[in-house]
């Protein structure tokens, strides 16, 4: 079962129903990297702001990542490959811990796989790609705080559920990442959002 908390929800409350059918769509491979960075005031995780310019999630907040290519030996070459693209982590800037669950993106028919781990050298992080904007270092107990989440309704009549950090609304697959690494240290999924 996957929690489908963040999941856009159509106007009646379903899901939808390319989610249950996935691995008929053969969804094309990514991989993002769910850093930690250790700072004063506590852990936090890396995220990307992308430039508003961009023509596809112009302004979207994002993890590290992207679409894996023929130069990737595995999803977590793909995963550290563009994150040094990025944000200027070298591989060995980086220490990955694991894998959370895929998540699927019907709407770009994508699996993203989520790798998790630590930054070694913050002092190296960089806006250096031109897709990124600025790099957003989001407290981790923002997972965990009720207060931090809200929800709007988009064009499409959706509900779109996200966490709010200051200007930022982080929603759609980063969002649903972020909520699948909160389960992985305790924060239970509510039985409405099990599928």
């Amino acid at each position: 079962m996957a929690c489908m908390k963040f999941a856009p929800r159509f106007p009646g409350g379903g899901h939808n129903p390319l989610y249950a059918d996935w691995q008929k769509r053969n969804p094309r491979l990514g991989a993002v990297l769910a850093l930690f960075l250790q700072r004063e005031d506590g852990l936090h995780i890396l995220l990307t702001e992308r430039h508003a310019r961009l023509r596809q999630h112009a302004g979207e907040i994002s993890l590290p990542g992207g679409r894996s290519g023929p130069e990737d030996c595995s999803p977590e070459a793909t995963a550290l490959r563009e994150t040094w693209e990025e944000v200027g982590l070298a591989p060995e800037d980086v220490e990955v811990w694991g894998r959370l669950d895929g998540v699927y993106v019907p709407p770009s028919n994508f699996l993203v796989l989520p790798f998790v781990g630590r930054v070694l050298q913050a002092e190296r992080l960089s806006p250096n790609d031109p897709e990124v904007q600025a790099i957003i270092e989001l407290p981790f107990a923002t997972l965990f705080d009720g207060q931090a989440t809200g929800s709007f309704i988009d064009d499409g009549g959706r509900l779109i559920e996200y966490y709010g950090y200051g200007p930022y609304r982080v929603w759609g697959a980063t969002a649903r990442i972020l909520n699948n690494l909160a389960e992985a240290v305790g924060q239970p999924c509510e039985d409405s959002h099990l599928v």
